[in-house]
């Protein structure tokens, strides 16, 4: 039997081998979509069935979970902003606004852990009797409910580090990064990345999770730049290899995606003008299905009605692969040559790499030269078999 690491390799090798490649961060090969799916689905149960196909449906994120979660992020952030309250290019705003939380003992990580109301509760709206800045809160839940709301089965869905790391701004947004976790993985997952984010250093990119009613297969993203999505990347395939438990039914997320590595879903943040359709990736696209699937319900489908689809997403700057922008893949490309034009020359690394593109060469050639030989051998010893049986043929005819 196969081990479960050399199934995803077989898998993802296959799956790329299937799928357009439609964009490359490095090493990483955005696949494209499967359009003719998608408009089967839009045109049978609309659009956003996608984004319930394949769910895990396995309940609510665990309310002590999460407060286990806040209370973790609580000190991360607490250390970020005594990690630069004393810096001297910090602006004289930013001093008073982290003075707030440096000078209050009551706010201390010691005096946190002691208290019994919720950090989750904090984030959300104790914050304001601290007199806390609510632009420097590592987490903004959508709705601002607090914790007993969740007991009562409220709907939710949290950002995470939304107005970007302390007292650094937030990164351009370009592209989205989609997971699909189960309901009691997400939050591991979360702190996996965040304590990894840590040790590069930098921002933190712009995080956004489901906390309850979990019936979506895109209920994890990442916000991020193009410059920065293989770093991301990276460090959700080395968590994977780390921690494959957490990854259990990843590479059910949403068809409407491209994909990398067959289990990452990835979509461009749509432009100002595209904004004007569809604020996020998912829906200025809902707009776009809709619309298109509505003018062409009943109708069977065709190529005819791939092409008119196509240039239906032309119109609105979307190229006909769904996923991507028109001009990212060209983004792209300029944003990793001036990455190796950048890059210090080794010389005696490139000369390894010539040799070895030149042996590669070689036995690609010798590979090619031997398979001739070998099918002019087998026609030899077919042509002598027939030949033999020809013989043998008018021998028993006689």
């Amino acid at each position: 039997m196969f081990s479960g690491w050399l199934l995803d390799k077989i898998s993802n090798m296959l799956y790329n081998e299937c799928m357009e490649e439609v964009l490359k961060f490095g090493k990483y090969s955005v696949q494209a979509p499967n359009i003719e799916e998608i408009l089967k689905d839009a045109v049978q149960r609309g659009f956003y069935d996608n984004y319930t196909n394949n769910a895990h449906n396995d309940g609510n994120v665990n309310n002590d979970d999460l407060e286990k979660f806040c209370r973790r992020l609580y000190k991360f952030w607490y250390e970020q902003i005594k990690g630069i309250y004393d810096h001297p290019e910090l602006t004289q705003e930013s001093k008073e606004i982290f003075a707030k939380v440096m000078e209050n003992p009551d706010l201390s990580v010691e005096s946190m852990k002691s208290r019994s109301a919720s950090a989750y509760d904090f984030f959300v709206k104790d914050y304001k009797d601290f007199g806390i800045d609510s632009r420097i809160r590592p987490l903004d839940p959508q709705s601002n409910r607090d914790m007993n709301a969740f007991k009562n089965g409220a709907s939710d869905f949290i950002h995470i580090f939304h107005n970007g790391h302390i007292g650094g701004g937030r990164d351009k947004i370009d592209c989205r990064l989609y997971m699909n976790f189960k309901s009691d993985k997400v939050l591991d997952f979360i702190n996996e990345f965040i304590a990894k984010s840590v040790k590069v250093g930098g921002r933190m990119p712009y995080l956004k999770f489901y906390t309850t009613t979990n019936n979506r297969n895109d209920n994890f993203m990442i916000y991020t730049s193009y410059e920065k999505a293989e770093q991301w990347i990276d460090m959700i395939e080395q968590i994977k290899k780390e921690k494959p438990e957490l990854f259990e039914g990843a590479e059910k997320v949403s068809r409407n995606f491209g994909k990398i590595n067959g289990y990452i879903g990835y979509g461009d943040e749509p432009t100002e003008e595209q904004k004007k359709i569809g604020s996020s990736y998912n829906a200025l696209r809902d707009e776009i299905v809709s619309d298109f699937a509505y003018a062409n319900k009943n109708q069977k489908y065709s190529t005819e009605m791939k092409q008119m689809f196509e240039q239906k997403l032309e119109k609105h700057g979307i190229e006909p692969n769904f996923c991507v922008s028109t001009g990212t893949r060209e983004r792209v490309e300029e944003i990793y040559k001036k990455k190796e034009q950048g890059k210090p020359r080794n010389e005696k690394l490139d000369a390894k790499i010539a040799e070895l593109e030149e042996l590669i060469k070689t036995i690609e050639q010798e590979t090619k030269e031997f398979e001739l030989a070998t099918r002019e051998d087998m026609t030899k010893v077919y042509e002598k078999i027939i030949a033999d049986n020809e013989r043998e043929a008018n021998e028993i005819s006689q």
